[in-house]
């Protein structure tokens, strides 16, 4: 946005323009970061400003309710909770949207007390809903809170001007990205995607019982984080590892709280209750923030992902009901026994209610400016501490900026953190979570000819990408530095594969996993998961490998302890894919007729997660059940081949051709073999070269278009002028939709032959990615 190329993230190999996220509050910080280019610094900054004037216009609101007192006291409540002063600093659109909701409260209620309102502020209301909107997807909710609340006050011009306003805005908005962009990108994900996809039960069910299947989860997950919303919000919270949970003040308070927190609960939310009843009476505006309430509450029930930070905006709400209990009760109790006592009994009892979220904000704050004053002093201190907060031992600035000095210009990084393309300058960022297949993430450093790899360790020294490190068949990772627990790897070409030598408890349980050795693997995580209860990686592979030994009820219960996680979100999907595996395991069992054609069907699924060892085993026990399952010997054939298993592939060949003398496979699978059996015999680079070139035709022609670029790149390490091999290479990668290497290697073809005009057309087409 900053540099006027409207939304279009230009820090990816092929840059993107679909946006996952509602566009306003990137629109709103462009300034900032066109003055500021690449200055994280400066937007917090702004971010941080929206917030002061959101206290400031919270302070207003109060006062309309309350003495000077009173609102002062509300607005320190929000100002320290834990949850609004973290977000206050962080580049999202958490804060600004809160403030444009308690805006909106502020606009209202002057405009519901108006007899008559004029056009100007008619409109200039119905623009502020229409940010709210753009701001983020569930301000939906609060466009249609405001449309009922002034329908239902007969108000009819405002209600109906600013549900057209709103409704132009936001389809405009949708149509754009969801039909323009989504249509022509493709991309994997989409926020209609993520509102239909069935995340908590099978894809056969309707969305009525996925809906309400979320609706139950998130229930549950919600309510102790709600009943903790006021006073102590991250207290329990893993989901921001900031402070040290547990040394210090910070671990004296939480064992009090622990002592305390069910009475205090009780105390703060019947005070908070009997203040939303005494409220109706005293707002023109009960109504509206009801109908928020309602429609919001739905909305993040719905949604597929949980996180503490979706409770945000009922933040304000819920201290507004309690601040109103809390006046009437108190009023109550001097008029009827009138002793001076019960106003410093309240004062002191205000002033406890401030401790914890003053506790933790303070000590956010001391920790925040000790890691700025000199970051890798911190790091060393950090060093002698059991349980150091994550959040300071990934210093992506310092990781960024080492990059950026020791790279060339065009490197491709890859990681899991956004925050790293502020650093690394020209250099291009592959971003993926740590769930991602060894085979997936394999092929894309493949195609993207990735040079680094940043990841970061927790306490246990877990690396982020340590299952794909360990289990990668093609690269070797070199570790070049580190900053704090951000560790950066240089990525190289793995001629040979050597064994593995697991130093930690979890490369242990990995290795033993991906080697069907389940009780071993079993054995380790368990003992890992007594010790980390509440680490996802630890709890993640102890359902996976439960699931492998059958025993799908205990997988099932770690699948739904991550479930509850916040911001679970690439968990889900992951857990998904499990349950279908396991479901289809079942089914297997209880149906011999379909037994091998599931089992084959797993096989092929078990290899694309990188567990080639247990799918080839899988494809074993299909052809000692059915010895003439036709589908097994062709999966066993080609696994065979991927595994250079030449003898089982002849073998398993030699078997098709009895079996069905007339398929269509058998003269590919026989000169892939053949060949690839000759290779051992050459040295001579043109021959070898046109070896792999033909193999990949023939994998081409397979439609196993990974296996025919794997075989190019190889035709083109011993002919790397071979421009039929480029051509079919930049043919398979657009039709993977891998544009960045596709775009390579039609440059390289057009270098080589600058009259071929056809290849120039094509090129030309292919520059409306970028």
């Amino acid at each position: 946005m900053s540099n006027f190329e409207g939304f279009k993230d230009n820090t990816l190999p092929e840059p993107k323009r679909y946006v996952i996220h509602a566009p306003f509050y990137s629109l709103l910080m462009s300034p900032v970061a066109f003055i500021f280019p690449g200055n994280l610094i400066a937007i917090k900054l702004a971010t941080i400003f929206v917030a002061g004037f959101g206290l400031f216009l919270f302070f207003k609101f109060l006062k309309r309710y309350f003495d000077t007192d009173v609102a002062i006291y509300g607005t320190i409540l929000l100002l320290i909770n834990p949850l609004f002063f973290l977000l206050s600093g962080e580049l999202l659109s958490d804060v600004p949207f809160l403030v444009i909701i308690i805006g909106i409260f502020l606009y209202s209620q002057k405009i519901n007390e108006l007899k008559t309102v004029s056009n100007s502020n008619i409109i200039a209301f119905a623009l502020l809903v229409s940010i709210t909107v753009l701001l983020r997807e569930v301000g939906i909710a609060l466009m249609i809170s405001v449309v009922l609340f002034f329908f239902i006050r007969r108000k009819f011009q405002i209600a109906i001007t600013t549900m057209i306003i709103s409704l132009a805005f936001y389809l405009l908005w949708i149509f754009r990205n969801e039909f323009l962009v989504a249509n022509f990108e493709l991309p994997d994900l989409t926020n209609s995607k993520i509102l239909t996809y069935h995340f908590f039960t099978n894809s056969e069910a309707s969305l009525l019982v996925e809906f309400t299947a979320r609706i139950k989860h998130n229930f549950i997950t919600y309510f102790s984080k709600v009943v903790a919303l006021i006073f102590y919000p991250i207290y329990e919270s893993t989901q921001y590892d900031v402070i040290f949970r547990k040394e210090g003040i910070i671990a004296e308070v939480s064992d009090l709280l622990k002592i305390f927190k069910i009475p205090f609960a009780i105390l703060i939310w019947a005070l908070t209750v009997y203040g939303f009843r005494k409220f109706q009476k005293a707002s023109g505006i009960y109504l509206l923030i009801t109908l928020f309430i309602l429609f919001y509450s739905l909305i993040i029930l719905i949604y597929p992902i949980n996180d503490i930070r979706f409770l945000l905006p009922l933040l304000p709400i819920f201290i507004l009901y309690f601040l109103t209990g809390t006046k009437h009760f108190l009023e109550t109790l001097y008029r009827k026994y009138k002793n001076s006592l019960f106003k410093f009994a309240s004062l002191l009892l205000g002033l406890f209610f401030l401790v914890p979220n003053f506790v933790w904000t303070g000590e956010f704050i001391y920790l925040s400016n000790r890691y700025m004053s000199s970051p890798m002093e911190f790091q060393k201190y950090l060093e002698g501490k059991k349980y150091p907060p994550s959040h300071f031992t990934k210093p992506l600035n310092l990781a960024g900026e080492w990059i950026n000095a020791n790279s060339k210009p065009d490197a491709v990084v890859y990681g899991m953190w956004k925050d790293l393309a502020c650093w690394i300058g020209t250099r291009k960022l592959i971003i993926s979570d740590y769930l991602i297949s060894p085979v997936e993430f394999d092929y894309k450093i493949r195609d993207y000819n990735v040079d680094f790899l940043v990841s970061h360790a927790d306490r246990l020294g877990f690396d982020e990408f340590e299952v794909q490190i360990s289990q990668s068949k093609k690269f070797k990772f070199k570790l070049e530095n580190k900053f704090g627990r951000l560790n950066i790897y240089r990525v190289s070409n793995l001629d040979e594969i050597l064994p593995l030598e697991p130093k930690t408890e979890f490369q242990k349980a990995i290795y033993e996993l991906f080697n069907c050795n389940f009780i071993e693997a079993e054995s380790i995580l368990d003992s890992l998961y007594i010790g980390n209860p509440l680490n996802a990686k630890v709890i993640f592979y102890n359902g996976i490998v439960k699931s492998f030994l059958g025993k799908f009820t205990d997988a099932e219960k770690y699948f739904k302890t991550l479930e509850g996680f916040s911001q679970a979100g690439m968990f889900l999907n992951e857990i998904n894919l499990y349950r279908r595996l396991n479901q289809m395991i079942q089914f297997s069992r209880t149906h011999p007729e379909q037994f091998a054609d599931y089992t084959t069907r797993l096989a092929g699924s078990y290899w694309s997660l990188g567990y080639e060892k247990y799918s080839y085993n899988l494809l074993d026990t299909v052809l000692r059940f059915d010895s003439s399952f036709i589908p097994a010997y062709i999966f066993k054939i080609h696994f065979a081949l991927k595994q250079n298993k030449l003898e089982d592939a002849r073998s398993a060949l030699n078997k098709l051709s009895k079996l069905d003398t007339a398929n269509t496979l058998l003269g590919i699978y026989n000169n892939l073999i053949t060949r690839t059996e000759s290779i051992r015999k050459y040295d001579e680079k043109h021959i070898l070269a046109n070896v792999y070139y033909l193999n990949a035709k023939d994998y081409y022609t397979l439609g196993v278009y990974e296996d025919a670029i794997d075989n190019l790149l190889l035709c083109l390490r011993y002919d790397e002028n071979n421009t039929d091999a480029m051509m079919l290479l930049s043919d398979i990668y657009i039709l993977k939709r891998r544009f960045a290497p596709a775009k390579k290697y039609l440059e390289q073809i057009i270098k080589l032959n600058p009259n071929n005009y056809s290849i120039k057309e094509k090129y030309e087409s292919l520059l409306k990615y970028f």
